[in-house]
C-alpha cells in the first residue's frame, strides 16, 4: 500500500515540476509579447488586456459519462 502511495506522490511531484517549467516558459513568452506590443502599439495599456480563459461548454459530458454510454450500447 505504501509503495503505491509513494509512487503516486512521485508522479504528482513530477507533474508539478513539469507544470512549473511550463508556467516559467509561458511567462517568458508573455513578457516577449508584451515587449513587442509596446514597440508596435505603444498606446495599448497591456494590463487592460483580459486573459482568455478556456472553459468547457456546459453541454460537455461529465467525467465517465461518455464511457458509460459507449459501453451501455
Amino acid at each position: 500500500m505504501a509503495q503505491g502511495l509513494t509512487r503516486r506522490r512521485s508522479e504528482l511531484a513530477g507533474r508539478v515540476l513539469n507544470l512549473q517549467k511550463e508556467i516559467a516558459a509561458t511567462s517568458a513568452d508573455i513578457e516577449h509579447l508584451d515587449a513587442v506590443i509596446k514597440l508596435v502599439a505603444p498606446e495599448l495599456n497591456i494590463p487592460d488586456l483580459a486573459p482568455k480563459v478556456h472553459a468547457p461548454p456546459a453541454d460537455w459530458s461529465k467525467r465517465g459519462e461518455m464511457s458509460r454510454r459507449v459501453f451501455a450500447s
